[in-house]
């Protein structure tokens, strides 16, 4: 855990883990989530609030004009991410702000710990228990039977995932729109002079949008068959290109060689193309690389199914 965020905490009992606190500020349950790609801290707090309230205290915070502050509404209660331009600005941004969070919270009467936040019903030690939610990286303690209706939401989204309809044909179709749009990019910048990894890019992530909204179904095959179109669509649309290159210049040379033969030539006596070729060739591969990771990066989460509280 940042150090800044536990000096800022100081004040207050909070157990520590690697990217996550757990722990109570002025009676309310809260997490606090320090992770590497956060712009700051993030404070959950766990509080039983009707859905017109959430969306009040998330107006009041902005309202405020916090520079990097914003709200939001999660099922458990409210969310305040405490962004900071560097860490050694936490412990006094976090000075600023927790009041004011702490003042709205009192001014909607939102309810304290021993309140379930899911149900609104009391707690005790009988009637309840701390779950870790861990698709949220956090710790609630929620009623026994808030924590079996959450079970029971879990188990029907995830029936729904499993027998969802997976329409391969009209998602591939997506597919090949991206490639198709990747393929006139690659041809028109290169024909223009431009490097035309950029079309790579744009291609494989037009493609596997447009996989899932024609009907696809998320999931690895998805990724694969994605990789596999764009990557040979790119690579056709590059030799297009330098096909077409090699037939200028042996126009301009008057030589009477024409596509392949005419490519064949130029890679064998002039260093220039052959170095132009193979540079665009490694760097549409690296951004269809990049494309992949950021879609399968994405889709990981997406498909993650839910895991049922304990």
């Amino acid at each position: 855990m940042n150090k800044h965020v536990i000096n800022a905490l100081s004040s207050y009992e909070f157990t520590y883990e690697k990217y996550t606190a757990y722990g109570q500020i002025d009676g309310y349950e809260v997490n606090v989530l320090a992770r590497p790609l956060d712009i700051g801290p993030v404070l959950v707090f766990s509080t039983y609030m009707p859905l017109e309230k959430k969306n009040a205290f998330i107006s009041r915070i902005k309202a405020h004009n916090f520079s990097m502050v914003s709200a939001s509404a999660l099922e458990f209660g409210v969310v305040v991410t405490i962004g900071v331009m560097t860490s050694g600005g936490i412990e006094k941004k976090f000075k600023e702000v927790l009041p004011v969070i702490l003042n709205l919270l009192h001014e909607f009467e939102a309810p304290k710990k021993d309140v379930c936040p899911l149900s609104g019903i009391e707690m005790d030690d009988l009637n309840s228990k701390l779950a870790p939610i861990p698709e949220l990286s956090i710790k609630v303690r929620l009623t026994n039977d808030a924590i079996a209706n959450v079970n029971n939401q879990i188990e029907k989204i995830n029936d729904e995932y499993e027998e969802a309809p997976n329409n391969y044909l009209k998602g591939m179709g997506g597919l090949f729109i991206g490639a198709l749009v990747g393929v006139l990019l690659t041809i028109g910048l290169g024909l223009l002079g431009y490097i035309t990894a950029f079309a790579s890019f744009i291609s494989i992530i037009l493609g596997t949008f447009l996989y899932s909204k024609f009907g696809g179904k998320q999931n690895k095959m998805m990724i694969l068959m994605s990789f596999v179109i764009t990557t040979i669509s790119i690579l056709l649309a590059v030799f297009v290109i330098y096909i077409i290159l090699a037939n200028n210049l042996m126009i301009e040379a008057d030589l009477a060689y024409r596509g392949m033969d005419a490519f064949k030539f130029a890679m064998a006596n002039s260093e220039e193309f052959k170095r132009s070729f193979l540079l665009d060739l490694v760097l549409n591969l690296v951004f269809i690389v990049l494309g992949i990771v950021i879609s399968f990066f994405t889709l990981k989460k997406m498909i993650k199914r839910p895991k049922k509280v304990e």
